[in-house]
């Protein structure tokens, strides 16, 4: 199923459909809704909290971060999607959720200015 999903998402990107996508206050959601959601953004604008499915916004290849972005991570309902996630974050990003403990059920919140030392300014 993941194979399936990657291979769309490429092709979303590929054809660079979609506009600048602007996230505040967003709890996330379903993890294929958000790969799509990603994939069609031409750009990402994070100016407030983005939590659980939504961080996969952090890989998108022209985001940017507002001092309002705030990024929380937990583990998927479902191992696999986990890894999806994991799969798709930066190396900088695995490197603190690993020093949090992983994910698990239990939610972490980044700090701002960690994701800032990382991520380009808005």
């Amino acid at each position: 199923m993941f194979r399936w999903l990657a291979m769309l998402v490429a092709l979303l990107v590929i054809s660079g459909c979609g506009a600048t996508r602007v996230i505040r206050n967003d709890p996330g959601g379903r993890i294929i809704d958000y790969a799509l959601k990603v994939a069609k953004a031409k750009s990402v604008r994070i100016d407030g909290w983005c939590a659980s499915a939504c961080t996969l916004y952090i890989a998108h290849p022209n985001v940017c971060i507002t001092r309002r972005a705030r990024f929380a991570f937990h583990a998927a309902s479902h191992p696999v999607a986990t890894q999806y996630l994991i799969n798709q974050y930066p190396q900088w990003v695995d490197d603190w959720i690993a020093a949090q403990g992983g994910l698990s059920a239990r939610l972490v919140e980044m700090p701002n200015r960690h994701a800032m030392q990382h991520m380009r300014a808005c």
